[in-house]
């Protein structure tokens, strides 16, 4: 059906002089085509998508089959995209790198181009011009203000689920807010810029919290004393306070919501651009090949596109490799009723975490992220945690099992990093890999061998185990995941019956041990572990190393291990061609990292160790 579908609407564009198409995009609309740089074109389209209930491949989204539809019975979505690509045809590589966070054509370009973060104009400049040397295809799927792809009904409003009779769906909504400065008032409009409108605010069945920083906000607040403003039949906008709402405290609203938006569309549309641009006959950014990355939100995106078996276009693989960085173990809470996918406190953290599938003896629960995705379109996987998000992100929880006795590694033809150190550097590896991923896609040349801490290898442990250089101070903190029940209609429908689901044990979350300079093990170690000049904490500040021995002080330092600031360059360098060697630092990044360093040694040893 998706196939017929298809071939009939490409017929219908090519009678109306419009691009023909694929996939179930059904009109593109370039809005501004804009030369750039030295031969590059930077293009605006508006991309419309029809989606069927009744096809398997569509079905997948949440409450879909709930949504308007038009006179054939289908559901009707746009999205804006923004394309920078070679102007001329034979510059382009054929890989299209689709990059699923906000600001876009943008956030790639500080991680992978050296560029400055800004719009996806091109007064953001092209930096080095990594990827763009590659001949990519780099596009961007308009977001919101938490990097969640933007998807909208034709009329430019949020495509909204209503049950059969047309009576509005009614559910419960969580937004936290942590606050930094005493105000008056708290908006509903979070990061995102949108909020699911309040059923009947005077009603007493509304609900606020307080709690200290860091610690779930549990203590209600008396009703009499917080209302909705404005109140009434308007739409809330935001919850006022007597007394106001002091700073440093966190709250939480917990409310009834009419109006639930189809998020879920979003993965459907991510996986039907990249159809557009591999199938679609002279499509406006043709490709042949395909990789989504996101990092932090559009990780965790990636990971419930993985999930939900999104990857399969049509009986068509539509990525040939997903990168999902900076995304711990959870998955984007998007594909479900009432989801707020900007949010990471609530249903994210969620089993499965490994790519294969585990059986958890608690609940019975026998899954993994790939094994949802059909065989013919299963993509690669570059997994890469960033310092903190062992601690922060219970990331162990994605290549160990669920008892954390034992290591469950990335499967053959998937890779897996941990850029260590939470305040070290990382885009010297992360370009790296950028351009062993644009290999590993086109030419089938092997990435880097997947580098993680294990529990074989001693480097990942449970937090109390982790040595630390400083007698006083206690190991940090992780974060924990418990197994939590939504409800009996969340995993087949995607409705949590439940907003504060029944929390069961937690999965055992295990971190990094580290060396005897307090510096993480394991993984990718950047130049400053490998020749420290600190101890790099997680959720602290990095601490300069003695410069002299001291009993006060375990750890080395730095007279001991380097001498003078000869002899720390000359360890820099040979860390340098190891990185070199091992494939995560380029020649082109080679001279900057050593200087660098330098920078790192004039700025804390003063004066100079002789």
């Amino acid at each position: 059906m998706r196939l017929l579908r298809s071939a009939l609407f490409g017929a219908l564009a090519l009678l109306v002089g419009a691009a023909p198409l694929a996939a179930d995009v059904v009109r593109v609309v370039i809005e501004r085509r804009t030369l750039v740089w030295d031969g590059y074109e930077l293009l605006q389209a508006r991309l419309h998508f029809v989606f069927d209930p009744d096809d398997p491949a569509d079905a997948a989204v949440v409450d879909l089959a709930l949504a308007p539809r038009n006179a054939d019975g289908l559901v009707e979505a746009q999205a804006v995209v923004w394309v920078l690509q070679p102007v001329e045809a034979q510059r382009r590589r054929g890989l299209a790198w689709i990059d699923v966070d906000a600001l876009g054509v943008g956030p790639a370009a500080p991680l992978f181009d050296a560029a400055r973060r800004g719009s996806p104009l091109p007064d953001a400049g092209p930096g080095d011009g990594l990827l763009l040397d590659e001949g990519l295809t780099l596009i961007q799927i308009a977001a919101e203000g938490s990097g969640v792809p933007r998807v909208s009904s034709p009329g430019g409003g949020p495509v909204s689920a209503r049950d059969p009779d047309g009576a509005e769906l009614i559910g419960w909504v969580r937004e936290r807010w942590q606050v930094s400065e005493a105000v008056e008032r708290l908006p509903l409009n979070g990061a995102d810029g949108w909020h699911y409108p309040v059923m009947m605010p005077e009603a007493p069945v509304h609900r606020l919290f307080e709690g200290p920083p860091g610690a779930e906000p549990t203590d209600a607040i008396p009703d009499g004393d917080w209302r909705f403003v404005p109140a009434g039949a308007g739409d809330a906008r935001a919850v006022e306070r007597d007394g106001g709402f002091e700073a440093g405290r966190v709250y939480e609203l917990v409310y009834r919501a009419r109006e639930p938006r189809v998020q879920g569309l979003v993965l459907a549309v991510l996986r039907d651009v990249m159809a557009y641009a591999r199938y679609g006959v002279r499509s406006e950014f043709a490709a042949d090949r395909g990789i989504a990355f996101g990092s932090g939100v559009g990780g965790r995106l990636l990971r419930e596109f993985l999930y939900g078996g999104f990857n399969d276009a049509g009986g068509r693989i539509a990525f040939d490799a997903l990168w999902m960085h900076g995304a711990g173990a959870g998955r984007g809470d998007l594909n479900r009723r009432f989801a707020r996918p900007g949010q990471s406190h609530h249903l994210v953290d969620l089993f499965p975490f490994t790519l294969e599938s585990q059986f958890d003896p608690v609940t019975g629960l026998d899954e993994g992220l790939l094994p949802r995705e059909p065989e013919g379109s299963r993509p690669r996987t570059i997994i890469s945690h960033a310092g903190a998000d062992y601690h922060a992100r219970a990331a162990s929880l994605t290549h160990t099992a669920v008892d954390g006795l034992s290591d469950r590694p990335p499967p053959e033809g998937h890779r897996a990093y941990h850029l260590s150190g939470e305040g070290t550097d990382a885009r010297p590896a992360i370009r790296a890999l950028a351009r062993a991923a644009v290999h590993w896609v086109i030419d089938d040349r092997a990435m880097p061998p997947s580098q993680l801490p294990s529990v074989g290898a001693g480097t990942l442990v449970r937090p109390s185990a982790v040595a630390h250089a400083f007698a006083a101070e206690p190991p940090p903190a992780a974060r924990l995941v418990y197994r939590e029940d939504p409800g009996p209609r969340f995993r087949t429908a995607g409705i949590a019956d439940r907003l504060d689901p029944e929390r069961g044990a937690a999965f055992p979350v295990l971190v990094p041990q580290v060396d005897g300079a307090g510096n993480p093990l394991g993984g990718v170690r950047p130049v400053e572990l490998r020749v420290p000049l600190l101890t790099y904490r997680p959720g602290g500040r990095p601490t300069p190393l003695p410069e002299t021995r001291t009993e006060a002080d375990p750890r080395p330092d730095l007279q001991s291990l380097y001498g003078s600031e000869a002899g720390f360059l000359a360890r820099v360098r040979a860390a340098a061609e190891a990185l070199l060697r091992e494939g995560f630092l380029l020649e082109r990044d080679r001279t900057a990292v050593i200087s660098a360093a330098r920078d790192r040694w004039q700025r804390l040893v003063s004066p100079p160790v002789r």
